[in-house]
Formats: C-alpha cells, structure tokens, sequence
C-alpha cells in the first residue's frame, strides 16, 4: 500500500511543492516507510510508502517522465521489459503503448504519470477498482489524491457537502460512479484512465467485462482453467516472503483463499507464512466447526477475535472522517478496531479476504436465461433443485428471475454499443461494479490503511473475473448447488465437509441486537437501519463541516 498526491498547475505557474508535502502529511498513515516529492514545472506530485515486498511501487523521475502509484503489480501482458522493478515496467508499457498502456498492466492499483514533453497528466486505476484515487479541478489547478482528505487540505479546495450525492444515500439508491460526497471532488472509476491535456480532460475505460458468447468446454476443462486461474490470484496476493493474515470465517469462500493458499506454500510457489484469522461475532454466526477443519487439515495457525459486548456507534465519529462518508457498514468500526488491528499485532501488513466470493460465483440469473431459451423442463428441475438445496423461497425466487427478464436490452452499463448476451453475465456484472462494491471497497482500504494494512482479495482478481464471465452458467449454477466450479475445482484442496456444506450463518440478528444496544430502536431490522444511516450522515456532516447533528445524537446517544 502507498498513498499518492500531486498538484498540476493550469495556470501556468511553478507547483507548489510544499503543498503536495501537506497532502502527504494527511494520508501519512498509507506510508510510515518513506516519502517523496518529485517536481516539474506545473507539475509536482508526491508519493508515502508502505513496503510489504518487491512488488510495492517506488514514485519514478527520469526522461521526462514522472510517476507514483499506490498498489502491487503483478506483471504485464506485453512483451518482456528490460528492467525489473514494477515501476519501470509501467513506464516500459507507457513508451511502447502510450494512453493505452494500462489495458496491459495486472493487478491493483492507482497511478498518477506526468509526461513533460506531452504536457500530460495521466490518472488511472484498475479494472477491479481496489485502490482509490480521486480529483478536482479549480480555477487554477488539478488535484489528486488517495484520500480526499488531502484534496480538501488545499486551501482553495472546496469544503462542501455534495447535496444530491447525500440524498441518495439517505435513499440507499445510488445513481452514476463519479460523484463523492463532497462536492467537485470525484473519484477515478475503475478500469478507467484519466488524462489532462491541452487544457482539456479525457477519460475512456481500458477495461471491460467479457461480454460475448459464453464458450463450451467439456466440464473438466473448465475445472482445471479455474482452479489454474484462482491459484493464481491467490499466489500474486501472497507477499514472497514475511506473514500473511487470511481472514477465515468457515465460509466457502475463505475457506478456499485459506486452503488454496496453504497447498502453494507447501507446494514452494511461495515464501510466505501464513497465519488464518477468525472472529466470533457470537452465538448467532459460529462456524467454528468449519475453521477448526480448514486449520487442522493445513496446519494453519489460528487467532480467534471475540468480539465480546460492542457499541456499534462507539467512536462513530472518528469512523466517519477517517472514511470520509456517511457511507459505513455497521460492521465496518469492529472490522476497523479489532480485525484489522489484529493483523497488526501478528506482525503482518498484508489480509487476504474472501470477499467478494458471493457476486463473483452468483447465479440466480441463469433460471431467466433457462426461460429465454425456452428450456422449460431444466428451469423446472433447477428451480425445485434449488429449494431443495436451501434455497430463497419460491416468490422470491420468482421475484429474482422477473427481474432479468424485465430487462431485454442487458446493455453494458456506460458502453451504448456493446451487450450482454445472457442474464447471468448482467448479474454478475451489477453485483462486482454497483458503487455500494467501490464504496464499501474504497471504505475498507481506508480503514486498513490507519492500521498499516493492505487488504487483497483474490475472487476480484481481474484474469479470473474475465474467465467466469465467459464460462456457461450451467456450469456455475448446477442441480441447485451453488458454486459448484468452486466445490468441484479444489477437491482436495478443501475439507470435504467444507465443500459439501450449504447456506451460510445469518449475521442479520447480531447486527440488529447491536443496532438496540446503541439506541435504534425500529420495530423491524430494516427501520433500525434507517435510523442507523441518518445517524451516520448527521456525524458524517459534523465532523467534516461543522454541521450539527444534535437532534440525531440526543435520539440515538452513543
């Protein structure tokens, strides 16, 4: 992880370079390991730096090029660079590709590059969007920072709430990816470049997901190029060498990332030790059963967080300007204090997560294109499949497929000419990149980041995304079994109870017990929730604009 910053003067005049220094200052907890500036003319940008491995970008000056980044990159796709820091292989691409130069770049990152000799400012951030970068334009300059808390350290910077983007919120309807909750500041969206140029700004997407005709393998073809593929993604997240935490809950997912990564430690892919992490929210979500296999089975050290009695809005101010929005899960504060912190303590910088598991391998969408395609006998079997196997209730179930089929365009969201072919990549495509993903992602790197931590998760690695939207969803969906690729692909890799298990526990009545405790005092889960996001958005405005929130703290205290 690293933070980045810079300043690009529109006006004609020399940056500021102790100005981009104050920015740094703001997002110094992205980087305790160093810090530089580097300055051109108009341009000045600056770079902190977090060290898990040789993977982590250094900020790069030489031949009028200027670059910092944040992030880790796995490689590229083009032909073999001359030199082997991850940085010089970016500006490898970028001479021999020029604006198109991120479509062959791999892995996760944020980039700020500075062409002297163009004149040009390029902003850009992965497909996946796992590390955040935002912008505003004033009068006089282009800003852009990791946070917007170092945007909003400039003095001319504007220090407004974003009305619209607040009503949304209170609505939980969210519209468009651009807009933050302050105003003028907007972030880069994923799998996007960015560019300022002539006196003019840019973007196009460099990224798409696979939309064509989904390809027809024999089953155990496609088996092996997934679990070949998911491997994968977990290897590149492993550091070469040092501990890393995986967050284990006893779930399929991360009970996958955790098993699979164990088999390529002892397999010698890498250097890494590992060490599983649990939490025990407490009787209403225990899979302790399912961690104890997963451990046993690797040998896989474990520490158990209990989080024991919690205040949900504790500290709920501190919260919400460390992640800059109204936006926080209920849970995101325990994950902040106790998970994150957790993985400090054990001496690691670097989590890797399961998250993500759930919209990457979902599936309800194929029922509509079993309706589509006339196939009425398996969109029988396959519903009664799934009510068997534990499934949403029937009108629910009908409810999900009506959905898709409402929708007969299925056109890619921000790309007019190009179209899903079936309802399955729709679905996937809405669950990975709706802004509730950016955002709870963008919150969740904040929030590791004041903890010295890089959250990596491989079900949004982007080679494996682009695989399963090209596989049939016969083969993701199958006799009412979900995630069956997954099961199947790492058989003995995963504890046979791990993989036979079904459903998952409910963590719906610990939060809601928690939402009483804290004063939410709704009838119902949803009511309580409500109450919860209004609170937020009072504190949220409080602590970044001096906006009272009296009313909501003195109806739901702390």
């Amino acid at each position: 992880m690293s933070g980045v910053a810079g300043i690009l003067r529109l006006d004609g005049g020399r940056a500021d370079a102790g100005a981009v220094r104050e920015m740094l200052a703001t997002i110094a907890h992205r980087g305790a390991d160093g810090s530089a500036v580097l300055t051109d003319g108009a341009m000045a940008m600056g770079h902190r730096l977090m060290r898990v491995d040789e993977r982590s970008p250094m900020p790069f000056a030489g031949g009028g090029l200027h670059l910092v980044a944040d992030g880790r990159f796995d490689g590229v796709i083009g032909p073999e660079a001359v030199t082997e820091s991850p940085v010089e292989r970016v500006i490898s691409e970028y001479r021999r590709c020029g604006l198109d130069f991120p479509e062959q770049l791999r892995g996760d990152f944020a980039i700020a590059l500075w062409d002297r000799a163009a004149g040009r400012l390029i902003l850009a951030r992965d497909a996946m969007g796992m590390k955040p970068l935002f912008y505003w334009i004033g009068s006089r300059c282009l800003a852009f920072a990791s946070e917007c808390k170092a945007i909003l350290a400039l003095p001319d910077a504007p220090r407004r709430p974003c009305r619209k983007r607040l009503a949304e919120y209170t609505r939980f309807r969210f519209r468009g990816l651009e807009e933050t909750f302050f105003e003028g500041v907007r972030r880069v969206v994923p799998g996007e470049i960015l560019w300022h140029e002539g006196g003019s700004l840019h973007r196009r997407r460099f990224w798409g997901p696979w939309s064509g005709t989904p390809t027809r393998h024999p089953r155990e073809a496609h088996l092996s190029e997934f679990r070949d593929r998911l491997l994968e993604a977990v290897r590149v997240r492993l550091p070469s060498s040092g501990p890393a935490v995986i967050a284990l809950s006893g779930g399929l997912d991360s009970s996958s990332i955790a098993c699979g990564a164990a088999h390529l430690v002892r397999q010698g892919a890498s250097g890494a030790s590992l060490h599983a992490l649990s939490v025990l929210p407490g009787p209403y979500a225990n899979e302790m059963e399912y961690v104890r296999e997963v451990c046993e089975r690797w040998d896989l050290p474990n520490t158990v967080v209990d989080f024991g009695p919690l205040r949900v809005g504790h500290r709920l101010g501190d919260m919400v300007r460390r992640l800059e929005s109204p936006f926080v899960e209920k849970e995101d504060e325990a994950f902040g204090e106790r998970l994150f912190g957790t993985v400090h303590a054990l001496g690691s910088r670097v989590l890797l997560m399961g998250y993500a598991g759930d919209e990457a391998m979902t599936g309800w969408a194929y029922l509509a294109d079993l309706l589509r395609e006339g196939r009425w006998i398996r969109f029988w079997r396959e519903t009664r499949a799934f009510r068997r196997g534990g499934g949403p209730p029937l009108e629910d179930l009908i409810r999900r497929v009506a959905r898709f089929l409402l929708l007969p365009n299925r056109l890619l969201p921000g790309e007019p000419s190009a179209r899903y072919h079936t309802c399955n990549q729709m679905e996937m495509h809405v669950a990975l990149f709706n802004l509730y993903q950016v955002m709870t992602l963008e919150s969740w790197d904040m929030n590791a980041a004041a903890q010295g931590v890089e959250i990596r998760l491989p079900f949004r690695d982007q080679r494996l995304i682009d695989l399963l939207f090209s596989l049939p969803a016969s083969v993701r969906i199958h006799q009412g079994m979900d995630k069956p690729l997954l099961r199947d692909a790492l058989k003995g890799v995963l504890p046979e109870r791990v993989a036979q298990r079904v459903g998952k526990c409910d963590y719906t009545s610990f939060w809601s017990e928690k939402l009483e405790e804290a004063g939410f005092t709704g009838r119902t889960f949803s009511e309580r929730t409500e109450q919860w996001r209004r609170h937020t958005r009072a504190e949220w405005e409080a602590n970044w604009f001096g906006l009272t929130g009296e009313k909501h703290a003195e109806q739901h205290p702390r």
